[in-house]
Order: structure tokens, then C-alpha cells, then sequence
């Protein structure tokens, strides 16, 4: 996954470097100015040939739907074994699997259509870029989640309510941090413009990690302390 990631780093570090041998014209430099997620379409569609200009674009279309298929089938799947509990999936009438699959399909493909508006309207009032969007919104699970690994390594037994507590509590601490839920608040008018800036406390998002982290940790160590003094 890292080396993924250093390849599309390479790519905005390729196009750098291109246009700093290669000036933009005077209205590519506009499209620019405006938002520097312009860059690479401008140049896929004005400096690669016709032909490979298809290529690439198919290609990214190709790998949106490709990821929207996967997200979508993967919350299908977990929203079944939620509905079902410990139940075989296997031992479930097929037809009615499929008839709730597809419901669930139909419920995730809304709600995550509700949730691409949303961080459209985040991204165009908070004028914050596509990849600082993209990692900030991370921060809401990437935290709670390390800290969960970080205790199954350790040996840890928190109970799961600690654990639901220390996600909750993270992602309370990630609302109020960022300036994500202040921006929908002004946008639907529930909130006066400048709210968020004049309340919340300034943080780059990537403190937000280890900080969310370390409140999942502690409360599911709480959680194995007490239940390790209720046993003895």
C-alpha cells in the first residue's frame, strides 16, 4: 500500500516538474489558481496524444467504479452479518439473501451519494483541497482502529462497550476539531458563518491520529482493568 502511495505522490511531483520546464499558458495558469486539483486533467487532456488521453481517462473511470462496486459490496456483506448475527449466512433461504443484498445495496448506494454532497459542499465553502479532504476524513476511524490493534496485540480484553464508547468518543473529538460539521452547520443555515473558526481549536488533522488513538486505547484499558479486578 505504501509504494502505491508513493506512486501517486510521484505523479503530482512528475506534473511539478513539468511545468516548471513547460510554463502553463495564461489560461491553464487560471484553472490552476482556482483549485490545484485542475492540474492533472489539464494536462491529460492537453499534452497527452488523443489516443493515450482515452486510455487514461477510461482508466480512471474504471477505477472509481471499480472502488464504488467493492464499497458497495462490502457494506452489502457487513450489513447482512449484522442483520443475521452469528447465524450461517449459508443456512439463510437464498432468495431472501439476495432480496435484502440488493436492499442494502440500494441503502448504502444513497446514503454514500448523500455523503459524496456533503463533503462537496465541505470541500467548495471550506476551500480545502481534494487530498486534505480525503486524509482528514480518514482521521474519524484511522485513530480508533490503531488503537483497537494496538490492544488486541498487547493481549488486552476490553469489553466491546468500551470499545463503542472510545469510537464515539473519538469521533466527537474529531467533529469539534475539524471544520467539517461547521461547514454543513452554516451551509443548511443551522449556524452563523465564522461559528466554527471562532470555537474550535486549531490542529492539523494529522495530530488528530494518534490523539483519537490514544482515547480508544485508554478506554479499552480501562475496561481490562476493571474486568481484570472483578475476576480476581
Amino acid at each position: 500500500s505504501q509504494v502505491i502511495t508513493v506512486l501517486m505522490l510521484m505523479v503530482g511531483a512528475g506534473l511539478y516538474v513539468y511545468y516548471q520546464s513547460r510554463p502553463p499558458t495564461d489560461a491553464e495558469a487560471a484553472l490552476f489558481a482556482k483549485t490545484a486539483d485542475n492540474v492533472f486533467p489539464v494536462w491529460i487532456t492537453t499534452v497527452l496524444p488523443p489516443g493515450i488521453t482515452g486510455l487514461v481517462l477510461a482508466g480512471a473511470f474504471a477505477a472509481a467504479i471499480s472502488s464504488l462496486d467493492s464499497a458497495l459490496t462490502a457494506l452489502s456483506q457487513t450489513s447482512l452479518s449484522v442483520l443475521h448475527g452469528n447465524q450461517n449466512l449459508t443456512e439463510v433461504d437464498s432468495g431472501r439473501l439476495m432480496r435484502q443484498s440488493r436492499l442494502t445495496v440500494i441503502f448504502w448506494g444513497i446514503a454514500l451519494s448523500i455523503t459524496a454532497v456533503g463533503l462537496h459542499i465541505i470541500k467548495e465553502r471550506g476551500d480545502i483541497d481534494l487530498i486534505s479532504l480525503a486524509f482528514g476524513m480518514v482521521a474519524y476511524t484511522y485513530g480508533p482502529m490503531l488503537g483497537i490493534l494496538i490492544l488486541a496485540w498487547g493481549g488486552f480484553r476490553p469489553s466491546i462497550q468500551s470499545l463503542w464508547i472510545g469510537l464515539a468518543l473519538s469521533i466527537l473529538m474529531t467533529l469539534m476539531m475539524r471544520p467539517d460539521l461547521f461547514i454543513l452547520l452554516e451551509a443548511v443555515g443551522l449556524a452563523e458563518a465564522g461559528t466554527g473558526a471562532a470555537i474550535r481549536p486549531r490542529i492539523a488533522f494529522p495530530w488528530l491520529y494518534p490523539m483519537t488513538c490514544a482515547v480508544t486505547f485508554l478506554c479499552g484499558l480501562l475496561s481490562h482493568r476493571v474486568r481484570g479486578r472483578i475476576e480476581h
